[in-house]
């Protein structure tokens, strides 16, 4: 089952704003993208439980 990740216009901005400084970051970020968008509970991809005020976010 894949996964819809939503994409503002404003995280889209800021992103090519960071891939223009770190262009050898793109082929990461492109490959991570993918994974989360195929499975957002990959162990690979180091993720934890947000805490605080972002619990259950």
């Amino acid at each position: 089952m894949a996964y819809n990740l939503v994409i503002t216009e404003r995280f889209e901005k800021k992103l090519a704003k960071f891939l223009k400084k770190h262009p050898e970051l793109n082929n990461q970020y492109w490959d991570t993208i993918a994974l989360l968008e195929m499975n957002p509970y990959n162990n690979s991809l180091r993720l934890h439980k947000l805490v605080r005020k972002l619990k259950g976010l």
